[in-house]
């Protein structure tokens, strides 16, 4: 069973993955909007 703060570190990981994740998809859909606008 996991302590506490691996739990935390886990999550933290998990959670940063995350956000990396949204952030790209975020950026390849702004890039692809500036591409059709030009």
């Amino acid at each position: 069973m996991l302590s506490n703060a691996e739990n935390l570190l886990v999550f933290v990981f998990y959670g940063f993955t995350a956000l990396q994740v949204e952030q790209e998809q975020a950026c390849h859909i702004d890039c692809f909007s500036e591409s059709r606008v030009v």
